[in-house]
This record gives C-alpha cells, sequence and structure tokens, in this order.
C-alpha cells in the first residue's frame, strides 16, 4: 500500500516577523506594566497582557497535515482539528490539484470558508497549489499542497481506480 503524507507548517518571512514583534511587544508592555503596578495588579491583569504572546505561539505552530492511502484523504490543520478529518474514495465527485489565487479565491491562506463565491472550505500554510475535492453531496475542499506532482500520481492510482470500479457496478 502506497502512503503520501506531507507536513506543512507556517514559515513565510512575513509571518515570522510579524510573530517576533508581537512576542516582543507583548513581554515589553508586560514586564513594563508589571514593574510599575505590582502592588495593585492581579494575575488576570498579567494574563491579558501576556495573550498577544500565546497568540503568536499559537499562530508559530499552525500545521497543515495531509495523507493520503486507498482508504482516502486525511487531513488536520492544527490546532482548528484535533483529529484528521477524513474523506473515503467512494465520497468524492472529483478531485485534481489545481493552481489558485489564494487571495481573490479565499481571501488570504490559512483556515478559509469562501461564502459568497461558494468554493468551499480552504485549508492552505503557503503557496497555490492545492488539492480540490469535490464530495457526492456538493461540498467542496481545497487542501493546500507542496507536492502537486506527487499527490497527482496518487490519485491517478487510488481515486480514478475508484471511479472506474463505481462505474462497473
Amino acid at each position: 500500500m502506497y502512503v503520501f503524507k506531507e507536513k506543512q507548517l507556517f514559515r513565510q518571512k512575513f509571518t515570522f516577523i510579524l510573530l517576533i514583534a508581537i512576542s516582543i511587544f507583548s513581554m515589553y508592555s508586560a514586564f513594563n506594566y508589571v514593574w510599575e503596578h505590582m502592588e495593585e495588579m492581579n494575575m488576570l491583569q498579567f494574563f491579558v497582557l501576556l495573550l498577544p504572546l500565546g497568540v503568536a505561539f499559537l499562530i508559530g505552530n499552525i500545521t497543515l497535515t495531509t495523507k493520503i492511502d486507498e482508504q482516502g484523504i486525511h487531513y488536520r490543520f492544527f490546532p482548528f482539528h484535533l483529529k484528521f478529518k477524513n474523506v473515503a474514495w467512494n465520497d468524492l465527485e472529483n478531485c485534481n490539484v489545481r493552481t489558485y489565487n489564494p487571495i481573490t479565491e479565499y481571501g488570504g491562506w490559512g483556515y478559509r470558508i469562501s461564502i459568497l463565491r461558494k468554493k468551499g472550505h480552504a485549508f492552505t500554510v503557503n503557496g497555490k497549489t492545492g488539492l480540490q475535492l469535490e464530495l457526492k453531496n456538493g461540498k467542496k475542499i481545497l487542501i493546500g499542497t507542496q507536492k502537486g506532482a506527487d499527490i497527482t500520481r496518487i490519485i491517478e492510482r487510488y481515486f480514478k481506480k475508484n471511479k472506474s470500479a463505481e462505474q462497473d457496478n
């Protein structure tokens, strides 16, 4: 059994610069405030001051993991998905790798829902290549990838084989 695996992290330079800036500003503000208001400060205020640091840490750990095997396509966009979401081959109407425009189609990268354009959900961290899934129930899901050629080969192996088996029945 052939299994495709891909793990992507939010690692754009802009994201790192933003996270570092937020972290430095947050830590400076928190320690400065604590130093000046040591007597009257409560723990809630202290944690609120450190909240931007927690958000920066969370953004820095966003991970998109994709697995494709003979059962189907499995994806997880951590921390939004704690468990893998599974799409079985027989639940798919269509499946292909395509180039997309993250800004105009989904409003950027990340966990995106395209309500107005009815393009469905997108889970991306960078780039312009994605695995487009069209489910039989009408839902659409785009999963970003940096390995479009590898995914195309595995789709031909499993999805097209499953489609031809459905047509034979």
